[in-house]
């Protein structure tokens, strides 16, 4: 066979090569393809691969036996030839003439040129490569070399919900609660001389409805999925339950009504709302706390009621809590300590005027709410509920899945007057 026509086809083989191992890295980066997808590719990737290195070699080791039997006939007649041993492999690879040329340069420290065939410098080098590319690193070879999977997803996290572990909890069997408020009274009760006419009292009672309300989310999941990691529809279920929770969290605070709530901010009949009486910054924390305070005690004089908790943005409670004195001191104790102002102990952190302190940022930074929380009442109609259904609009055709996470409640609110806001301006 031609030297030159051998050239061309063993050169053709490594171009197909070097093509093989770019669809190699494209794979990797297609985010489409699942792991096991990649995987069966990656493993056809590497036949084909290896089907045109033994085509390189074959075609080499003809043109060399050629090679030989030509110079040996040139040389003296009966002389005994020394019969080449032929390495293939990884053997054949470490012992020949170019590996070894390159082991003897790096041992003295010397540049070499070293590509995909020993003695041919190629067009790429063959890398794992430093930077992660689609998930592998971004070399030639990167792709041969998987990684360890950590088992499970990182999911996103969120502020817990808090609010609402501080309202009472019962159940419903209807689509509303209903109940009988006192709306006004006129007092008459006074002192009656003998024989006097007694005077009459004077109350009005409504009657007051809270609909049932519902949070609800879909997400659409593949059979495929499903079957080949079955981890997905667990982590799934627990998403879209934290969803609809997270929701609730926030229409208990701020829900304007049906096809919710009505949140507790939301209300009519709470007591009047008291602004800062000057804007205040952490050097001036008093202005603040004491605006809190006076909410407090507005509630303990209109509604009788004694209030059991605080809710804040992080922000405002941030502010409140680095507070400081004239002194420098911290009012909540330094943060080193959890004592109160000048004291080591008897913590205070996350209490303001002896009441807990909840922080969430599913209220609006600048609004403190204050109240009894127990004298609402948070009615189930229908707790979170998780269905799963390939019969929606055309899931069973394209072989999806949807999921369905969904809860009823409603929120009875009997006395708003046991509920105030105060608002904070910080400098």
């Amino acid at each position: 066979m031609p030297t030159k026509g051998n050239a061309m086809s063993v050169e053709n083989y490594r171009e197909a090569m070097r093509e093989l191992a770019v669809k190699a890295q494209n794979v990797a980066k297609d985010e489409q393809k699942s792991i096991s997808e990649k995987r069966t590719e990656m493993e056809r990737i590497q036949s084909e691969i290896k089907d045109f290195s033994d085509k390189i070699y074959v075609t080499e080791q003809a043109a060399s036996l050629a090679a030989g039997m030509s110079s040996g006939d040139a040389g003296e007649k009966g002389a005994p030839q020394e019969k080449a041993e032929v390495k293939h492999g990884p053997e054949g690879f470490v012992t020949s003439k170019g590996f070894q040329d390159a082991a003897d340069a790096i041992r003295a420290r010397k540049r070499v040129e070293f590509g995909m065939e020993i003695g041919t410098k190629a067009a790429v080098t063959v890398a794992e490569g430093a930077s992660l590319s689609g998930g592998f690193p971004s070399g030639i070879a990167g792709t041969l070399a998987m990684p360890d999977y950590l088992p499970g997803i990182v999911p996103i996290l969120y502020a817990p919900c808090l609010v609402q572990q501080l309202l009472g909890s019962a159940s419903t069997s209807t689509s509303s609660v209903s109940y009988v408020q006192q709306s006004a009274e006129t007092i008459a009760a006074a002192g009656v001389a003998e024989g006097g006419a007694k005077p009459y009292a004077d109350t009005t009672l409504v009657r007051k409805y809270e609909q049932v309300g519902k949070v609800a989310v879909l997400e659409k999941i593949t059979d495929e999925l499903l079957a080949d990691v079955p981890a997905v529809q667990s982590f799934l279920q627990n998403l879209l339950t934290g969803q609809v929770q997270r929701e609730w969290e926030n229409a208990v605070l701020n829900g304007t009504g049906y096809p919710e709530v009505q949140g507790l901010l939301q209300r009519t009949g709470l007591q009047t709302a008291i602004a800062s009486e000057a804007t205040g910054t952490l050097a001036t924390p008093s202005l603040v706390i004491e605006d809190i305070f006076e909410q407090i005690t507005a509630i303990r004089f209109n509604a009788f009621v004694e209030p059991n908790a605080i809710v804040m943005n992080p922000t405002d409670w941030s502010n409140i809590r680095k507070a400081k004195d004239a002194n420098g001191q911290y009012y909540a104790g330094g943060p080193f300590s959890n004592g109160s102002y000048g004291q080591s102990s008897a913590p205070n952190v996350y209490s303001l005027w002896e009441l807990p302190v909840v922080v969430t940022p599913r209220i609006a930074a600048g609004k403190v709410l204050v109240g009894d929380f127990k004298s609402a009442t948070l009615f189930h109609r229908q707790g979170i509920t998780v269905d799963m259904t390939n019969s929606n609009v055309n899931d069973f055709e394209n072989n999806l899945v949807t999921l369905r996470v969904e809860a009823r409640q409603a929120l009875v609110v009997p006395r708003p007057q046991a509920f105030g806001t105060t608002t904070i301006t910080w400098a």
